[in-house]
């Protein structure tokens, strides 16, 4: 297939997001924000709460700061602007303390075999700084600056998120018959993963805007 008809494919009902939406939906899961614990500067931890009618999961995020130099949206950069993970059941201190250490590590951490996805994401810079300098000023971001840019919604942009299955961290391990079966597949629970990095994004935004303009969010 050439490129301009890979770039005339639209979703359909078969797509990744399409079908992790409707199966949330008729499964009525609920999403529950545990922590929010980010500095002034954007930076710390968020633990998100997924609970379904058999299991709850946590979706556990790293904001760090990263220098534009090493900001990169190759396989091969070291360090991104956040880094996150899916795991079953709950955070333990254990548990937490060993995420800590090694998911920003990605594939070069230690990771715990309750780890289901890890994945990184980095700023759309120009999307980012577009948005806090537009509010700040009381007005609403540039729709058609957003386009220019390539992205209309997403703030931060997932660069690689990688599957338990690939890091080898629960291959042949009894946890995996204690995930949902709609998760068993590794494309849906990297989908899921992800999903939970779009509020977030949207609360560090507004976390970063002067008090006094806080209200055009609301």
């Amino acid at each position: 297939m050439d490129l301009e008809r890979l770039g005339s494919l639209s979703p359909s009902r078969l797509s990744f997001a399409r079908t992790l939406l409707r199966h949330m939906r008729e499964q009525h899961w609920s999403f529950d924000r545990v922590e929010f614990n980010l500095d002034a500067h954007g930076h710390g931890e968020t633990i998100y709460r997924i609970t379904t009618p058999t299991r709850h999961y946590h979706v556990v995020i790293f904001a760090q700061a990263l220098d534009d130099e090493l900001r990169s949206d190759r396989v091969i950069a070291e360090a991104w602007d956040v880094t996150f993970c899916l795991i079953e059941g709950d955070v333990t201190d254990e548990l937490r303390r060993s995420m800590a250490l090694n998911v920003p590590l990605q594939e070069a951490g230690r990771q715990h075999p309750k780890l289901l996805v890890i994945s990184r994401a980095n700023k759309s810079v120009r999307n980012f700084d577009h948005f806090i300098d537009a509010l700040s000023s009381g007005i609403q971001p540039d729709v058609n600056y957003l386009k220019r840019a390539g992205y209309i919604i997403e703030l931060q942009r997932s660069t690689v998120t990688v599957n338990s299955v690939s890091l080898i961290t629960v291959v042949l391990s009894p946890i995996l018959t204690l995930v949902d079966r709609f998760l068993r597949k590794w494309r849906r629970s990297m989908s899921c993963a992800s999903f939970q990095l779009i509020k977030p994004s949207i609360l560090l935004i507004k976390g970063l805007l002067p008090r006094q303009l806080i209200s055009i969010n609301r």
